[in-house]
């Protein structure tokens, strides 16, 4: 704000760094101020100076701030915004727009018309882009198209990584759909390489303990300590929030579980 007082006009570098700061401090409203004001804004002193064009970064960064918040309506007008003044958009940007969808009314739809858009833009996804893809599907309970699109990720060229399996996870156990967890995605997983982690075996002893499946829960209960004693041990301090009540809710379903059956030494 300093800038303009001292005859500085800010540029486009100043305005980045500016949204980038408001949206690390978790400040959508001021990111989104910022981008407006430099890059949307129509007023009578704009053919006295020579306009802002924004690049990805900035995009970028409003959208990461606008994420959080799940200002998906904003979201989608940077979108056409970027589209209108004929910036290229990366995944990220995209994976922020999906994310903001999280919880909304049609979610779903519009989540999939970006990944469409994506796709005719010939943009890769990228872990975030999946995560934030299949977790708006969980959400909306479109639970099946969430674990079909791993097959699809794969087709686009982006290798699969652990938080993708785990979001896949998370959606199996939402619909207590133990059985493609146990027997399509943890098996995908491991022929990809990749080793089980907290937050894919938490669901998925969740979904198994949900559905009854007690000796099963049981059975995997000792990898899901391992796992979260791996997890502690990288964290250096605790366990990451979303793991950690990923955790605690699997353990609950577990001892419903057990409670409810025979299996009272698993309590």
């Amino acid at each position: 704000r300093g800038m303009a007082a001292r005859g500085v006009p800010p540029t486009v570098a100043c305005y980045r760094a500016a949204i980038t700061a408001a949206a690390a401090a978790d400040d959508s409203a001021l990111a989104l101020e910022l981008f407006s004001e430099a890059f949307m804004a129509k007023d009578a002193d704009e053919a006295s100076r020579p306009p802002l064009r924004p690049d990805c970064a900035c995009y970028q960064a409003a959208l990461s701030a606008l994420q959080p918040a799940r200002a998906w309506q904003q979201a989608s007008r940077l979108v056409e915004h970027a589209s209108s003044t004929g910036v290229h958009l990366d995944a990220t940007c995209f994976g922020c727009a999906i994310g903001s969808l999280l919880g909304q009314p049609r979610a779903w739809q519009s989540a999939m018309a970006l990944f469409t858009r994506m796709d005719n833009l010939r943009i890769s996804p990228n872990e975030q882009v999946c995560v934030s893809l299949i977790d708006v599907l969980s959400e909306a309970s479109q639970w099946q198209q969430a674990v079909q699109h791993l097959a699809k990720f794969e087709e686009r060229g982006f290798e699969l990584t652990a938080p993708v399996y785990a979001a896949v996870m998370r959606a199996c156990a939402k619909a207590s759909d133990w059985h493609t967890a146990l027997y399509e995605v943890l098996p995908g997983m491991q022929a990809h390489g990749l080793q089980p982690t907290a937050a894919v075996l938490a669901p998925l002893v969740r979904a198994l303990a949900a559905a009854g499946n007690t000796q099963d829960a049981l059975a995997y209960l000792p990898k899901l300590t391992v796992a979260l004693t791996s997890a502690l041990a990288q964290s250096g301090a605790a366990l990451p929030p979303a793991v950690a009540s990923e955790a605690r809710d699997a353990l609950f379903a577990l001892r419903l579980a057990c409670r409810s059956s025979s299996a009272k030494e698993g309590e």
